[in-house]
């Protein structure tokens, strides 16, 4: 009985991989004169060379394709409380990335 499950099981994963292998190729057409128009995205370059701008000038690209006009001089007063120049560790905390800087972790009083 065990070696008839076995012949059963090594006969259904015969079967299924040489199904997988029987697959038809997709044709490919091939026009002589046909031409494609890529237009390149128009990409933003940060202002300054900082990474809080780069972060900046990377939002305005992205938000750019969606029609929202908004700047990266925008974003760094926003993100960094004024046209700071600051690191990325730094950002994250400016930017408010770590939860203290939200309030909602507190110091632990003593009791």
């Amino acid at each position: 009985m065990d070696h008839l499950r076995q012949s059963v099981i090594a006969f259904l994963f015969l079967a299924v991989a040489l199904h997988a292998g029987d697959k038809k190729k997709q044709a490919y057409y091939l026009k002589p004169d046909q031409t494609a128009d890529l237009t390149s995205p128009k990409i933003v370059t940060a202002k300054q060379n900082c990474e809080n701008w780069a972060l900046a000038a990377g939002l305005e690209t992205m938000l750019q394709k969606q029609n929202v006009s908004l700047d990266q001089t925008f974003w760094v007063m926003r993100l960094n409380y004024g046209e700071l120049c600051v690191t990325a560790a730094m950002c994250a905390w400016r930017c408010n990335l770590f939860p203290a800087r939200q309030g909602m972790l507190k110091p632990s009083s003593s009791a």
